[in-house]
């Protein structure tokens, strides 16, 4: 790839506008209470990564929106770097997922083999994972916030075309699809672009979610509730089926920074400083020169997740109070922002993509930025709080 073409040039102020808008959030989240206590005694730069990855996105749609409102269609960007934005970031997110539920399940097999140890075999103590509590964890932290979304693009839908063009049945068929993470059009209205199609990654997520229970099975050779194994695996079969299979690859590449664990942990403390360079090197590399869930990418980017996961911060970037405070509100972000794309330059249409000036374009991206946050935060106080403190 010839990485300084003109298009590459152009576009490239984006992501310092990117940058700063990330850095002036630092400052105007500091007297904003957002964390929880529990969060506020974590140091995991996971929470910092988490932040990022969801205004990433942001970005990447703010591009594409551009190119689908000028004519050349809500396609992946042709230059990498921006491409990757997205790419990357659902990888991560990907990561992210497997490591802490793969983690779980280690540290039980651990605290099994530590029981063991102790106790006579008589008297084995058996530890297990309980799975209600798992299930309705993730109940808990993903379908508040999704279903509030659903009914605003449904709103939004029905708002949009006219009543006489769907019957009941029809609509019934558009919320049942949207509420299975599947999304569909209602009338030839493309719903999707309302949310920039995010919902695509969730049934990913449960895919993994539903394998938990026979991944829990075979790693340690224990027994579970064969009703839990038989449903969950019907479940997971469902999702797999319904999407790409070499996706969940993602979620395998965590296992290094899982089962290697403590010697990566004390390997970043002790090597830090000299994981600068090499920590950037890769990041530069598979940002600016790998495409998009390739294996290369997908390798690379489990590479640098293994440090990170394991306390590497980018010398306490990631830690910093106003990326923690993104990576609390991440969801919220994640799942709304495509609603506020969709808002100012199709509905409102604040900016007149005729002219085809991809500059002028840009200078809507703060505002379409803090907007985002702005929002996120109100419905992360008033929908996935109060349902992740019950």
């Amino acid at each position: 790839m010839e990485l300084f073409t003109a298009e590459f040039t152009q576009t490239l102020p984006l992501l310092g506008m990117f940058i700063v808008c990330l850095f002036l959030s630092h400052f105007l989240l500091k007297p904003i209470k957002v964390l929880s206590e529990s969060a506020l005694k974590r140091t995991s730069p996971l929470d910092g990564l988490r932040g990022i990855l969801a205004l990433s996105v942001l970005v990447h749609h703010f591009y594409i929106t551009y190119m689908w409102k000028t004519g050349i269609g809500w396609i992946p960007p042709s230059i990498d770097y921006l491409n990757n934005l997205g790419t990357m970031s659902v990888s991560f997110f990907f990561l992210i997922t497997a490591f802490l539920f793969l983690s779980k399940i280690n540290d039980n097999a651990k605290q099994q083999t530590t029981n063991n140890k102790q106790q006579t075999t008589n008297n084995k103590q058996q530890t297990t994972i309980n799975w209600k509590i798992l299930f309705k964890s993730r109940f808990k932290r993903i379908l508040p916030m999704y279903f509030f979304i659903v009914m605003a693009i449904t709103i939004i839908t029905v708002n949009i075309i006219p009543t006489e063009s769907y019957n009941k049945s029809q609509l019934f068929h558009f919320l049942q699809r949207w509420l299975l993470f599947q999304g569909t059009d209602l009338a030839g209205f493309h719903a999707g672009f309302i949310i920039s199609h995010v919902q695509w990654t969730l049934i990913y997520e449960w895919g993994f979610y539903f394998s938990l229970p026979a991944i829990y099975v075979l790693w340690q050779q224990r027994k579970a509730p064969i009703i839990l194994v038989i449903t969950t695996i019907f479940i997971a079969y469902f999702c797999i089926h319904n999407t790409v299979s070499h996706m969940y690859w993602l979620f395998a590449l965590a296992l290094p920074s899982v089962v290697l664990k403590e010697p990566l942990k004390l390997f970043v403390e002790k090597y830090n400083k000299y994981l600068h360079p090499v920590m950037l090197l890769i990041f530069i590399y598979t940002f600016f020169y790998t495409k998009g869930y390739s294996a290369e990418q997908m390798i690379c980017t489990a590479s640098l997740f293994s440090f990170i996961s394991n306390g590497y911060s980018f010398g306490g970037i990631l830690n910093t109070m106003g990326l923690r405070k993104l990576g609390e509100i991440s969801f919220s972000l994640y799942l709304s922002h495509g609603i506020f794309l969709y808002l100012f330059f199709s509905i409102l249409n604040i900016y007149d993509f005729n002219t085809n000036n991809f500059s002028e374009y840009m200078h809507y991206f703060p505002f379409v930025f803090f907007i985002s946050v702005a929002s996120s935060l109100i419905t992360y106080k008033l929908i996935e709080r109060p349902f992740l403190a019950k």
